[in-house]
């Protein structure tokens, strides 16, 4: 049978184990989303420099090798479908938001580390994670309204038009 002070002790040690997981779970977050915000710059930047490589190296080729056109043509290509992909893929987007991701689930760390008692209640982290949920859900949403197709954002543009009184027909629009 506990005493008294050992069913005390229960709960505290209990919260203590569930601040820890928590803490580590929200470590786990920022240093995933720090690794694919640099992730993604770095791809977006390199698929910029090798464009330009590459384009220079198309025009050294024609001028080289003018009876292999070919070569210049395949180097040629290059840019374009380095644009396409920086496009697609969204590396700039992408970038931005993990890092918000980071420093939003950042924030929370710093509170559950820095303004909560050393042994916080199970409601107080409830309530953290719940802003956690949050934050997710508000991220996920922002990441949907980022990569929409190139046709849900044209569809967004007709909207931005009527709403400022420009028609379809109008030249300056």
């Amino acid at each position: 049978m506990m005493s008294h002070s050992q069913a005390k002790a229960a709960p505290t040690f209990q919260a203590k184990e569930i601040k820890q997981r928590f803490a580590s779970e929200l470590s786990k977050i920022v240093r995933q989303s720090r690794f694919r915000a640099a992730f993604d710059a770095l791809l977006h930047q390199s698929l910029v420099i090798l464009a330009g490589v590459a384009g220079f190296c198309a025009l050294a080729a024609g001028l080289i090798w003018s009876d292999k056109a070919w070569i210049a043509g395949i180097l040629g290509a290059v840019p374009s479908l380095s644009s396409v992909l920086a496009r697609q893929l969204h590396c700039v987007r992408a970038a931005n938001w993990h890092r918000r991701r980071s420093v939003k689930v950042d924030a929370l760390q710093h509170r559950l580390e820095y303004e909560l008692p050393p042994e916080p209640t199970s409601a107080q982290i409830a309530e953290l994670s719940e802003q956690l949920r949050s934050i997710e859900l508000e991220l996920m949403n922002d990441w949907e309204a980022m990569t929409r197709s190139d046709e849900t954002q044209t569809l967004g543009m007709g909207a931005w038009r009527t709403q400022r009184g420009v028609r379809s027909g109008d030249k300056h629009g």
